[in-house]
């Protein structure tokens, strides 16, 4: 990325200005190795270049290592989409309108490496796309699998969408309300997935002044946590209530 080591040196001439390298890509594993030489001979080069270049900045952004997978899984995947547009054929991305809430500081560096690629390749990817890049920065950054932050996405949207339901309203999606209640269920999942539960002292007291909502929202969330495999402790509950009755005065 930027000016070569090569640059000004004389043929044979020891490399010795270690100061002049600004990043490495070093990759570790023998199977992402495997991969990333297989793209390479697969995938245009230009492209190769933009993903590397964005990922160095995010890098840089992120202030520490990010999952060495995603010079795999982000630069195949970016190939495929330009492959599957040309074809007319756009894969839609429900979560991507939640996401620019959930995660929106990589939404916006997925929206800068998809109009990277669109200008250089005078295509128009579809604004879904941002949304699916997004979470392969996400899954980078917290160095864990592509499939988890899928699903972590997946139920965030899940547990919104329940709860609009439940209460028989359309979500406005510029809303604060909705806005803040996806947050909260992104801290929620995160807390859920590192098993770190919230101070369960308002659970006596929400269920105490909210009966009915709490015992609605608890099933709710029983139902997606037996679906999903995972425990979702009371405490969580509770503080979805208190998102719920905002819903409630939002929808009269």
């Amino acid at each position: 990325i930027g000016r070569g080591i090569g640059f000004h040196a004389r043929e044979n001439a020891p490399f010795q200005e270690a100061s002049r390298i600004e990043q490495t890509f070093v990759l570790y594993q023998q199977e992402n190795q495997n991969r990333f030489q297989q793209i390479l001979q697969d995938t245009d080069p230009e492209l190769i270049a933009i993903i590397e270049e964005c990922l160095k900045k995010f890098q840089q952004h992120c202030q520490g290592p990010i999952n060495e997978n995603i010079h795999n899984t982000l630069t195949d995947h970016m190939a495929f989409a330009l492959e599957r547009h040309k074809r007319g054929i756009d894969f839609h991305n429900p979560f991507n309108e939640s996401l620019k809430y959930v995660y929106p500081e990589d939404y916006q560096f997925a929206q800068e490496i998809i109009d990277k690629v669109n200008r250089f390749y005078h295509t128009n990817l579809i604004e879904d796309e941002i949304g699916i890049v997004a979470i392969h920065l996400r899954a980078a950054k917290q160095n864990e699998s592509l499939e988890l932050s899928r699903k972590r996405a997946r139920l965030i949207e899940e547990t919104v969408s329940a709860l609009y339901r439940l209460i028989g309203a359309q979500p406005d999606k510029h809303s604060l309300t909705y806005q803040r209640l996806l947050i909260h269920c992104r801290l929620a999942y995160d807390r859920i997935f590192k098993q770190e539960p919230m101070d369960d002292a308002i659970v006596k007291l929400i269920r105490k002044e909210y009966e009915s909502e709490f015992q609605a929202v608890k099933e709710i969330l029983d139902r997606i946590g037996r679906e999903n495999n995972i425990v979702i402790p009371e405490s969580e509950a509770s503080y979805l209530v208190i998102h719920l009755k905002r819903l409630q005065s939002d929808s009269h």
